[in-house]
């Protein structure tokens, strides 16, 4: 008997719901692409590069050819050197470091999806490193309310044993003039319950918006018996 396949959210679909159900609708029910800026696609490809360069620091693989490709990049790496140089040395005794690493958490019928840009452990502490391309918020305040950080804290401690109090996520900025900038969003338990509240009531929402399309999208008794065909005149088809 096959099994119900989970609904995959991730930051990005949830806060669709929430701010734009709509465009939620178009993107992971109907499939549209929206065809972006070259702006935003050179924004898109540059951040890319720069994490496939991270991810092969991390696995010893040769990143000259991409350096070469994307000279801004090279001086990114040197800027994010300079602030956090933990994040290129030797994984610390009793520690784990782990570029790109994914967990999935399971939710009122929804497979929760993230993938850390950099995670590094112990035994009761726990860093979450994401590293941007993006410009550094005005009001650097407002991540600590971002979908993004509040979907992967969340995600981390229900998926790992650590309680909220020991995981904090810290965004490095390093499209900079100088050293990358820095944010760091230290998690509390009451932040947690919030989230948790939240990620079930858009879950909840998500459901009711696709009953709604899925209505919106039948045809109605009206539309299925037309008073004008004529059954009598429609040819048989061959068996």
């Amino acid at each position: 008997m096959q099994g119900t396949s989970l609904i995959h959210l991730s930051h990005h679909s949830i806060s669709l719901i929430q701010n734009n159900p709509q465009k939620y609708l178009q993107i992971y029910l109907e499939h549209k692409k929206v065809l972006p800026s070259p702006q935003v696609s050179h924004h898109f490809e540059i951040g890319s590069a720069f994490h496939l360069v991270m991810k092969q620091i991390h696995m010893g693989l040769p990143v000259k050819q991409l350096l070469d490709a994307y000279p801004k990049i090279k001086q990114w790496i040197k800027n994010l050197e300079l602030v956090a140089p933990h994040i290129f040395s030797a994984t610390p005794e009793n520690s784990f470091k782990e570029c790109e690493y994914p967990r999935n958490l399971i939710l009122k019928g929804c497979l929760l999806c993230c993938i850390y840009d950099m995670i590094i452990t112990s035994d009761n502490e726990a860093s979450i490193i994401e590293w941007t391309t993006a410009k550094i918020p005005f009001n650097a305040q407002i991540l600590n309310w971002h979908w993004q950080t509040r979907f992967y804290l969340y995600v981390f401690v229900e998926s790992m044993n650590y309680q909220p109090e020991e995981v904090s996520l810290t965004y490095y900025f390093v499209n900079t003039d100088s050293i990358a900038q820095q944010f760091t969003v230290y998690y509390t338990a009451t932040q947690h319950c919030k989230t948790q509240l939240d990620l079930l009531e858009l879950i909840d929402r998500r459901n009711q918006l696709l009953k709604n399309y899925n209505k919106d999208k039948l045809p109605s008794k009206n539309k299925l018996i037309n008073p004008l065909l004529d059954i009598e005149n429609i040819p048989e088809v061959p068996i």
